[in-house]
């Protein structure tokens, strides 16, 4: 996964590329699937929120917040479960495991 002007963006890995990333994962087609379509969903409840209170000037509810929080947790649930080691204790020394409860079954020892 890559972070830049997108919400995230996943990415083949190439052998010998030098390609760039945030976050190293080992999914199947049917994982990175999920993970793209938590990212647009992620994006458009984003956009949703900007707008309701850049342009149509309306309060932007809690639930909106919450909708983007819950979809961000599954994400990052998901980095952390399909994750190689070093994705794992990269997002372990982010604080983003403890902050979001994430899985730790699969925690590298």
């Amino acid at each position: 996964m890559q972070a830049g002007t997108k919400v995230a963006e996943i990415r083949e890995a190439t052998p010998g590329s030098n390609s760039t990333y945030d976050f190293e994962i080992e999914a199947s087609p049917e994982q990175a699937l999920e993970l793209r379509k938590m990212f647009q969903e992620a994006f458009t409840v984003d956009f949703d929120s900007f707008l309701h209170g850049h342009v149509l000037f309306t309060e932007v509810g809690e639930d909106d917040n919450k909708t983007y929080d819950s979809i961000l947790r599954d994400a990052y649930n998901m980095l952390y479960t399909t994750g190689t080691v070093e994705t794992k204790t990269r997002l372990e020394q982010m604080g983003i495991v403890d902050q979001f409860k994430l899985n730790q079954q699969n925690r590298p020892d």
